[in-house]
Protein backbone atom coordinates (compact mmCIF):
# COMPACT_ATOMS: atom_id res chain seq x y z
CA UNK A 1 0.00 0.00 0.00
CA UNK A 2 1.29 3.50 -0.93
CA UNK A 3 1.70 5.99 1.47
CA UNK A 4 0.35 9.26 0.51
CA UNK A 5 3.59 11.90 0.26
CA UNK A 6 4.13 14.68 2.57
CA UNK A 7 4.43 18.15 1.89
CA UNK A 8 1.75 20.38 -0.51
CA UNK A 9 1.73 21.87 -3.42
CA UNK A 10 1.26 25.67 -2.44
CA UNK A 11 4.61 26.24 -2.79
CA UNK A 12 6.61 29.64 -1.64
CA UNK A 13 4.17 32.65 -1.55
CA UNK A 14 6.69 35.37 0.06
CA UNK A 15 9.52 37.38 -1.74
CA UNK A 16 12.10 40.49 -1.00
CA UNK A 17 11.75 38.92 2.93
CA UNK A 18 12.43 41.46 5.91
CA UNK A 19 14.53 39.74 8.42
CA UNK A 20 14.82 41.06 12.54
CA UNK A 21 15.44 40.43 15.59
CA UNK A 22 13.31 41.83 18.71
CA UNK A 23 16.22 43.82 20.99
CA UNK A 24 14.44 42.54 23.93
CA UNK A 25 13.91 38.89 23.99
CA UNK A 26 16.07 37.84 20.73
CA UNK A 27 13.21 36.18 18.52
CA UNK A 28 14.18 36.27 15.13
CA UNK A 29 11.39 36.07 12.35
CA UNK A 30 11.05 36.98 9.04
CA UNK A 31 8.38 39.57 7.14
CA UNK A 32 7.63 39.02 3.54
CA UNK A 33 7.49 42.17 1.32
CA UNK A 34 6.03 40.58 -1.62
CA UNK A 35 3.05 38.40 -1.37
CA UNK A 36 2.63 35.60 -4.41
CA UNK A 37 -0.55 33.80 -4.40
CA UNK A 38 -1.90 30.95 -6.80
CA UNK A 39 -5.07 31.97 -9.13
CA UNK A 40 -6.80 28.96 -8.43
CA UNK A 41 -6.45 26.76 -5.07
CA UNK A 42 -4.07 24.37 -5.09
CA UNK A 43 -3.82 20.54 -3.22
CA UNK A 44 -2.29 20.41 0.15
CA UNK A 45 -0.65 17.29 -0.53
CA UNK A 46 2.25 16.16 -2.23
CA UNK A 47 3.01 14.69 -5.46
CA UNK A 48 2.64 10.86 -6.60
CA UNK A 49 5.51 9.34 -7.55
CA UNK A 50 5.06 7.45 -10.75
CA UNK A 51 6.45 4.55 -9.71
CA UNK A 52 6.34 3.90 -6.11
CA UNK A 53 8.81 1.15 -4.51
CA UNK A 54 8.00 -0.17 -1.63
CA UNK A 55 10.42 0.31 1.71
CA UNK A 56 10.21 -2.29 4.18
CA UNK A 57 11.65 -1.80 7.75
CA UNK A 58 13.62 -5.41 6.98
CA UNK A 59 15.20 -3.77 4.23
CA UNK A 60 16.19 -1.10 6.14
CA UNK A 61 17.67 -2.90 8.74
CA UNK A 62 19.73 -5.20 6.42
CA UNK A 63 20.92 -2.07 4.38
CA UNK A 64 19.37 -2.88 1.36
CA UNK A 65 18.02 -0.31 -0.58
CA UNK A 66 15.06 -0.83 -2.93
CA UNK A 67 14.35 2.57 -4.36
CA UNK A 68 18.35 3.19 -5.26
CA UNK A 69 17.98 -0.58 -6.98
CA UNK A 70 14.88 0.10 -9.41
CA UNK A 71 16.13 3.63 -9.90
CA UNK A 72 19.51 1.78 -11.33
CA UNK A 73 17.39 -0.44 -13.05
CA UNK A 74 15.23 2.31 -14.57
CA UNK A 75 18.12 3.80 -15.95
CA UNK A 76 19.64 1.04 -17.07
CA UNK A 77 16.34 0.84 -19.88
CA UNK A 78 17.45 4.15 -20.52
Amino acid sequence: MASRPGGNQRGINGGGFFFTRLPGSGIEFDLPLIGYFPATPQPDGGIAPDHFVPQTASSIVQGNDPVMVAAAAWLGRA
